[in-house]
């Protein structure tokens, strides 16, 4: 072995053996509960908080809203589900969805058509599409308000 190979064989040991005496155990359940009686106490004893009266929503600046380019529904679909430039399996994907799409309620090849920004379209499958159900709260809405400015949906969800 080469003086360069035993210098480097040697800073790999020193990395190796400083990482694992870093390493903690995780926490039991005694930990835990210790952790959680110390911020109870620090809660109590810390300073006050009082954030003022909540903001009212009539003055939160609402964005201007065009009418959507294409007639669309709001529909529900699984989260993170990719929008595809063609509706064809392995086509390019342009974007991700939320939980829910501007469904324009055409279908071809089992994919449906879905507004993605302005006048660009893409394809959902079909088979990851629903009747929009919100997670949180079941009587939940969902109405398509129009678009914006930089041809974002403008969704409403009450």
């Amino acid at each position: 072995m080469t003086r360069s190979h035993l210098l480097l064989a040697a800073a790999l040991a020193a990395g190796f053996a400083s990482t694992a005496a870093r390493a903690q155990p995780a926490p039991d359940a005694n930990d835990l509960k210790q952790l959680d009686h110390d911020a109870m106490e620090r809660a109590e004893h810390g300073p006050a908080r009082n954030w003022g009266p909540p903001v009212p929503q009539s003055s939160i600046a609402q964005p201007k809203l065009s009418p959507l380019p294409i007639p669309a529904t709001c529909m529900g679909v699984a989260d993170d589900s990719l929008i595809l430039a063609a509706p064809v399996a392995g086509s390019k994907s342009i974007g991700t969805t939320g939980d829910s799409i501007a469904d324009t309620g055409v279908v071809q090849a089992g994919y449906h058509q879905v507004l993605y920004r302005g006048r660009t379209t893409g394809w959902v499958l079909g088979s990851l599409v629903h009747p929009y159900r919100n997670k949180f709260n079941p009587s939940a809405k969902c109405t398509l308000m129009g678009e914006t400015s930089t041809g974002a949906v403008g969704y409403s969800i009450r």
